[in-house]
């Protein structure tokens, strides 16, 4: 008795499709049980995946394992293209099964492997077959294309937006964080701390998570479609065997609509933020130069050229004097000169000595520990002037007012206690 199974599978999750492969599994187990000499083992199925490739047919790989474990002696399947759309993997795949005494007929190929010219017949229908997958491929492109140009949207769902029939349309829940999310930004706020405020008022992430990660508010303030511009193509398939997609880095033209859809913030928001992404990406470049050594590393800019301060040694005799930080083009260039190519180069900014450095931090800290209450209240002032002058202002002074009394109550809670700082060189 022949140990007999089949492989069935179908490359989209449509109705009729997955009708189709009902049909084949009733089809495969009554034609197997019809042959006296054949025992039905069991089919093998694949719904909604491409024969492109073999990596993600969690079906098939399960049918080679159990070939592995000679659990059977012969494979069914409708036809080549069924089994794979790539010349490689059918020949590497059906030798594999021959060489462990297993036979792969194809039906409507009229293929047997086990006969003597399988190898030649199964080399020709399957470059017939991956040639009709890279035709395919080529099509479905071409459709995408012509309707992203039309403004239809593809992927899935957008904080802010709703995603039916390839058009967007706000969700003003979604809406009203997307909006302080650009307004934080806006405000001067860093995207790990936009995010720690995001979980403190209870806000759960896109998709529902309680955890808001700095690359999730990043690709939110970078996303021009809250701008109500649609940009496609930001990603392409390099191989239509194996559907890997690459970041586009020219290799085609982005498909770009203006006004597509309504949008949540404005053009002129929208294109400051990019510019604050790009003005803080460029001073934490340049601040990780001079951040990784001493306390005062990246953290003092020149008045003058807005240049950081870089940590030297002077010419003072006193060993309490001998560290000074000094503005880097200062340090490069000298005093500000036209150089040979009449250019400005230098810098007028004096150096500092490092221990009036830490005697005014010190003064201005003991300040803020010794007017505390008055500080609280200032930077209430303070937020309540950020939040007059923004889009979403309606709900924020109330959350404002309780993120500062948690806060407080926290401090106090915790038993923290305030003391003062003293430093001999205090000026």
């Amino acid at each position: 008795m022949k140990r007999v199974c089949a492989y069935c599978r179908v490359s989209t999750e449509h109705d009729d499709q997955l009708n189709s492969l009902e049909n084949q599994k009733q089809y495969f187990y009554e034609y197997i049980n019809r042959n006296p000499e054949w025992e039905f083992c069991g089919l093998y199925v694949d719904e909604g995946i491409s024969g492109a490739s073999v990596d993600k047919r969690e079906g098939f790989k399960q049918m080679i394992a159990d070939a592995e474990a000679h659990k059977f002696d012969l494979l069914l399947t409708k036809e080549i293209s069924r089994f794979a759309r790539n010349v490689l993997d059918s020949i590497y795949y059906t030798r594999k099964l021959k060489t462990l005494g297993i036979g792969v007929f194809f039906m409507n190929d009229n293929i047997n492997t086990l006969e003597p010219d399988a190898d030649l017949r199964l080399a020709i229908m399957s470059a017939i077959a991956q040639e009709e997958s890279r035709k395919i491929s080529q099509r479905t492109r071409w459709g995408q294309k012509r309707s992203m140009e039309r403004g239809f949207v593809f992927g899935t769902g957008l904080l802010g937006y709703h995603l039916k029939n390839g058009k967007l349309s706000v969700n003003e829940d979604g809406a009203k964080i997307v909006r302080l999310i650009f307004d934080l930004y806006l405000s001067g706020i860093g995207t790990k701390l936009i995010g720690k405020e995001l979980e403190n008022r209870g806000i759960p992430t896109p998709n529902g998570g309680v955890r808001w990660h700095t690359s999730a508010i990043l690709d939110i303030l970078k996303n021009e479609k809250y701008a109500g511009m649609l940009k496609q193509k930001k990603t392409i398939t390099t191989d239509f065997l194996s559907h890997k997609r690459k970041v586009n880095e020219g290799e085609e033209d982005y498909i770009i609509e203006e006004n597509n859809h309504a949008p949540i913030i404005t053009k002129e928001m929208f294109d400051r933020v990019q510019g604050e992404i790009k003005r803080r990406r460029v001073a934490v470049m340049e601040k990780s130069r001079y951040s990784n050594r001493y306390a005062w590393s990246g953290k003092i800019e020149c008045a003058y050229c807005k240049s950081k301060f870089g940590r030297r040694y002077g010419s003072h005799r006193s060993e309490q004097f001998k560290v000074v930080w000094r503005c880097t083009k200062a340090i490069k260039y000298g005093k500000e000169k036209i150089n040979a190519q009449g250019q400005k180069v230098g810098c007028n900014c004096e150096a500092v000595h490092e221990e009036f450095l830490k005697g005014n931090f010190l003064a201005v800290l003991n300040g803020v520990i010794e007017n505390k209450d008055l500080v609280v209240q200032e930077l209430r002032n303070a937020m309540h002037h950020a939040i007059d002058s923004s889009s979403n202002k309606s709900s924020e002074l109330e959350q404002v007012g309780a993120d500062i009394d948690r806060i407080v109550t926290e401090v106090k809670t915790t038993g923290y206690t305030y003391r003062r700082l003293n430093y001999p060189h205090r000026i």
